[in-house]
């Protein structure tokens, strides 16, 4: 039983880290699924809490699944090793996504003829289906704060009609790397109806969702950004000729935290495999950068959010 329930948070584990929900099918994975438990890094078991949900709750690296028991319901928590499963994925060609790809949700939801917004101080029932169905795939959602900034720019019809210009303009102050916007309602036969849009880059695609359920309905949501997000990160990053490393020089850096913050923002940057530190001068340091995508790929990560400033190279002396 504790081998079949790894075995069940292993392959759950396995489509977060690479989006792809269609993982499993893939016939170069037989050699990773096939001894689950050499990635384990730690487990134990907990006594499960009255269940509401989905039984499944995951994380990337870290999942708990119940363990089947006819006289007690028991969770089994597992943390795996990170960088043995990436390792692994790789070996066999398969495609780790990168961890920065939050998304911002804008939702507005539609029952007994009363629309609302979600927000992390309203609608905690659809807070906590996202959260569920964030979890599961992996996929890092940011809730609007909804207060009086975003108010005065953004609302509720123009989420529930999706239009652009607000809604993209109101995101600035959250800084994510692609907004979800949708719309739910109960539509005829108590089925729930969703309609979706992905902001991301240049790119934007639409689709609908429908559930007997809440929680499906929602699902559609997240699924669709999380297949769409993997599918575009596998097409920049894994299928491209790429450069393989370039060195970046950041200035202003004096102080210990300073060089902190830089090494774990180049760290989060989507087209950054990783990142070691070649020299450090009175006001500088330069780092080595291991990419998964392009030196173009690169400017545009940085140039997203402004956090470094390019400065001309006369300037680096």
């Amino acid at each position: 039983e504790r081998r079949e329930a790894i075995d069940t948070a292993f392959k759950t584990v396995l489509i977060a880290v690479t989006g792809d929900r269609n993982i499993l099918l893939s016939d170069n994975l037989r050699t990773v699924t096939a001894d689950s438990e050499r990635y384990v890094k730690q487990f134990r078991y907990q006594i499960a809490a009255p269940r509401t949900s989905d039984p499944t709750t995951t994380i990337p690296g870290k999942t708990q699944v119940n363990a089947p028991d006819a006289q007690q319901q028991l969770l089994i928590w597992v943390q795996f090793e990170q960088k043995a499963v990436e390792k692994a994925l790789k070996a066999v060609g398969e495609c780790v996504r990168a961890r920065r790809q939050d998304t911002l949700v804008w939702l507005a939801v539609e029952r007994q003829g009363r629309r609302a917004l979600v927000s992390v101080e309203a609608e905690e029932e659809f807070r906590q289906l996202l959260s569920e169905s964030s979890e599961r795939r992996g996929l890092p959602l940011i809730i609007p704060l909804y207060d009086l900034q975003d108010q005065m720019q953004l609302k509720e019809s123009d989420v529930w009609g999706n239009f652009a210009g607000p809604i993209l303009t109101t995101s600035r102050r959250y800084n994510s790397h692609a907004i979800l916007v949708g719309r739910v309602a109960l539509s005829y036969g108590n089925n729930w109806e969703g309609k979706w849009a992905l902001y991301e880059t240049n790119n934007v695609d639409q689709w609908n969702s429908m559930g007997g359920n809440l929680q499906d309905a929602l699902s559609g949501g997240v699924d669709g950004s999380a297949d769409i997000l993997a599918r575009r990160f596998k097409e920049r990053y894994c299928n491209a000729n790429l450069d393989s490393s370039v060195l970046i020089s950041v200035m202003g850096v004096s102080k210990l935290n300073h060089f902190v913050q830089a090494e774990k923002y180049l760290e989060s940057l989507q087209s950054v495999e990783s990142v070691i530190m070649e020299f450090v001068d009175a006001n500088r340091i330069v780092f080595k950068l291991a990419l998964r995508g392009t030196t173009e790929d690169l400017a545009r990560n940085i140039s997203a959010d402004a956090k470094l400033v390019p400065v001309a190279a006369n300037e680096n002396t």
